[in-house]
C-alpha cells in the first residue's frame, strides 16, 4: 500500500436522498403539484431513488435512456385543471344503487433534471472533465379517476425538449404518447 491512501475509503458507499412535495389547491379543484428530489451518493453512482427508478417515476417519458450519476436534482412541475364530472348511474338502461362518479381532469406538466457523472453519453455536457446530464420534459394528459374503485386512466402526451435540441431533431421524433391503467396511490 502507498503512503498516504486509505484503503478503506475506497470501499466506503453512502447515499443521500431527500424529497419535498408540495400539493396546493388553487382555485376550486384546480391543483398544483411539486416535487423536488435531490440526491447524493459517494464512491458509486445511482439511477434510483427510495427504490424508483429516476426514468418513469420522475422523469416521464420514452426519449431517455439513462438519467444518474453521483449528484442530482429533479424536479417536476404539474398543473391539473378539472374538466367535468361524470356520474353513471345508469349504464345501457340498467340502473345501480350506487352513483359511479368519474373525475376528468386535464394536466400539464414539467419534469427537469440535472445530475452530475461518470457517464459519457450524446446528451453530456462536458465541461473540464465534469459529465453533466440535463433532462427537460413538457407534457398533458388526460386523466380518468373512478371514485368508485382506486384507478387512474392516463392518456399522455409528452416531449423530449433537451433531447431535440442537443441533437437537433425533428419534432416529430421526440413527441411520445402513451396510454395507461394503473392502480391509484397518493
Amino acid at each position: 500500500s502507498k503512503v498516504g491512501t486509505n484503503s478503506y475509503l475506497n470501499n466506503f458507499k453512502t447515499i443521500f436522498e431527500t424529497l419535498y412535495k408540495l400539493y396546493l389547491p388553487v382555485y376550486k379543484d384546480h391543483k398544483y403539484k411539486m416535487k423536488i428530489v435531490f440526491f447524493a451518493a459517494y464512491n458509486f453512482t445511482i439511477e434510483k431513488i427510495f427504490n424508483d427508478l429516476f426514468i418513469g417515476n420522475y422523469l416521464r417519458g420514452k426519449g431517455l435512456n439513462y438519467f444518474g450519476g453521483y449528484v442530482g436534482l429533479i424536479a417536476n412541475f404539474e398543473y391539473w385543471i378539472p374538466l367535468f364530472t361524470i356520474n353513471m348511474y345508469k349504464f345501457f338502461d340498467k340502473s345501480f344503487n350506487k352513483d359511479f362518479d368519474w373525475q376528468i381532469y386535464w394536466v400539464f406538466y414539467i419534469d427537469a433534471g440535472i445530475s452530475l457523472n461518470d457517464e459519457v453519453t450524446d446528451f453530456t455536457l462536458d465541461r473540464n472533465f465534469m459529465h453533466i446530464l440535463p433532462a427537460l420534459i413538457v407534457g398533458t394528459s388526460f386523466k380518468a379517476y373512478p371514485k368508485f374503485v382506486p384507478l387512474v386512466v392516463n392518456l399522455e402526451v409528452n416531449f423530449n425538449v433537451y433531447n431535440m435540441i442537443k441533437t437537433k431533431g425533428n419534432f416529430s421524433s421526440y413527441i411520445f404518447f402513451e396510454f395507461s391503467v394503473s392502480r391509484y396511490v397518493d
